[in-house]
């Protein structure tokens, strides 16, 4: 039986929607929202054991854009800390065989900008992530030691940023793709035409952008599957985020006066992954197109906010 973590957040709820088709009669989920508090050891080793699940798909994390986690940063390291402690515990002691891990690739050197899993442990952490890269990249120290002592088969895959339904629409908690599409709907559909979209930083820092139910096909396509190192998921390559934003105000078809504000913090200047051992793991590559991805985004979006409109 596979129990999913973290089922009300963004990955989450798409990967129940895999559950749904792939496993329908075999899973169950849970989050904060439903009722575990996964910081909470006890709460949590009883709740694995009571259910005995064979497989945990590890959803739950406490994240944010690059503003929310200079502002949080102490709360996102603690957290997630106790968050995944707790959950390898329940794991051990209740005998779970399998724990999936989807990893944001921030746990990368900041300095690199083409990031190949090899490179994973060649650097420190970009300043603007430190304290979310150091909780989660904990997993992959997790996963040799684990899987060496034959503890737990234990898989990371490690995403870049993703996109989609469901996902964060606000300047403080959302990367910048969520950001830029609630600024630029809120433009067009709202007609604030003496107004600017103003966007954090140059513009100039290029990001690869995965749509979530792409993400989500590779988490299910991992259940039982024998992976002992950390694997990139992703395209192979990214847009910047001027390019980004010019993008989204063409699909929406809006003259939007667009400025950047250079006195915010960039962040890394590149981060596009080697998807190789992807494709030698897997044998298929995301389905979703920037473009498609894109409009699904925006559409489910205007539905949520009421608008009448669709593009």
């Amino acid at each position: 039986m596979i129990l999913l973590l973290g089922a009300s957040g963004f990955l989450g709820s798409a990967v129940y929607e895999k559950l749904k088709v792939f496993y329908p009669n075999n899973f169950k989920l849970t989050s904060l929202s439903k009722g575990l508090d996964l910081t909470n050891l006890n709460e949590t080793i009883n709740y694995f054991n009571k259910l005995k699940p064979d497989v945990i798909i590890n959803c739950a994390s406490f994240v944010g854009g690059i503003q929310y986690g200079e502002e949080h940063s102490v709360k996102l390291l603690e957290y997630n800390l106790m968050m995944e402690l707790s959950i390898l515990e329940a794991c051990r002691n209740s005998g779970v065989k399998q724990l999936i891990n989807p990893i944001s690739n921030c746990i990368y050197p900041g300095d690199e900008t083409f990031f190949e899993e090899d490179k994973i442990w060649s650097g420190d952490f970009h300043n603007t992530v430190e304290s979310y890269a150091f909780a989660r990249k904990m997993f992959l120290i997790a996963q040799r030691n684990y899987n060496k002592n034959q503890v737990l088969n234990m898989t990371n895959l490690i995403f870049p940023n993703m996109y989609g339904p469901n996902d964060h629409f606000d300047e403080k908690r959302s990367h910048a793709l969520g950001a830029i599409i609630k600024k630029s709907v809120d433009y067009k559909f709202n007609k604030f035409v003496d107004e600017k979209i103003i966007i954090w930083g140059s513009g100039k820092p290029v990001r690869e952008w995965l749509y979530v139910e792409d993400a989500a096909d590779y988490i299910i396509a991992s259940v039982d599957k024998k992976i002992s190192e950390p694997v990139n998921i992703g395209v192979g390559k990214g847009i910047s985020i001027k390019e980004l934003t010019f993008l989204i105000n063409e699909i929406l078809d809006s003259k939007a006066n667009i400025v950047f504000d250079l006195k915010k913090n960039d962040g890394a200047k590149m981060k596009i992954m080697n998807n190789s051992k992807m494709l030698d793991y897997f044998k298929f590559s995301p389905q979703t197109s920037l473009i498609d991805g894109l409009k699904k985004t925006i559409n489910w979006y205007l539905n949520e906010k009421g608008y009448s409109s669709t593009i």
